[in-house]
């Protein structure tokens, strides 16, 4: 027997069921973009504050998370804040490397290779930076300076206010902050699209509205 009504009320209840479950998806789309959003709002890395130090009689800069760690060194003067890092490594950042160079000269680098060849005595990590611009981070340059007596490297990201005579600039060496307080987190990619529906048949009866079986099969008519 011919279940051709059966199969387009079938039908008709399966769109009715298909419709409701895409607007289900795209609603559970959308909230879950909103919290991500919120999510990227409320939560930020810590930060923490690199002090500078300068020694006008040897020319070199020296930077250190903090500021009773150079308490003992004679000559050098304090010159303030030079800019802030991420405490721990985060997704999208790299440590900072300090080697303190045979010259005399204090060395920070992001680069493992270049920590490895430049030779000298590596210090540890003072802090961890972008490897990319993200909101609210800023460029930390590196510059040097041939001339002075232990072949100084110089860190800044207010390159338009500091006094560079007889520097050369050598690149970005990476992304902080310039402020206190906590560094936004990269923003997080896109949730992906929802999958397309799909009508779950087992065979091409249902296609050219034969008659079919719940199941999709043809029905063959006796003679």
């Amino acid at each position: 027997m011919c279940i051709r009504d059966r199969y387009q009320r079938r039908v008709h209840g399966e769109n009715h069921f298909l419709v409701s479950r895409k607007m289900r998806v795209q609603i559970t789309g959308a909230c879950l973009v909103m919290f991500l959003v919120l999510l990227h709002q409320t939560l930020a890395y810590e930060t923490f504050a690199i002090y500078r130090w300068y020694h006008p009689h040897i020319h070199d800069h020296f930077y250190t998370i903090s500021q009773a760690e150079n308490a003992g060194r004679h000559g050098y003067n304090f010159e303030g804040i030079g800019f802030y890092t991420l405490k721990r490594q985060e997704a999208g950042s790299v440590p900072i490397h300090r080697i303190l160079r045979s010259t005399g000269d204090h060395f920070y680098t992001t680069n493992g290779i270049e920590a490895s060849s430049v030779g000298g005595s590596r210090e540890g990590i003072i802090g961890y930076a972008y490897t990319s611009q993200v909101a609210g981070s800023v460029p930390l340059y590196r510059y040097f300076c041939p001339k002075c007596r232990v072949g100084d490297h110089f860190y800044t990201i207010y390159p338009h206010l500091e006094k560079l005579n007889g520097y050369n600039l050598e690149g970005i060496i990476g992304y902080v902050m310039p402020t206190p307080g906590k560094a936004p987190k990269p923003t997080p990619p896109p949730p992906p699209p929802p999958p397309p529906p799909c009508l779950l048949y087992t065979s091409d009866a249902a296609d050219d509205l034969l008659c079919v079986d719940l199941g999709g099969r043809r029905i063959i008519k006796k003679k």
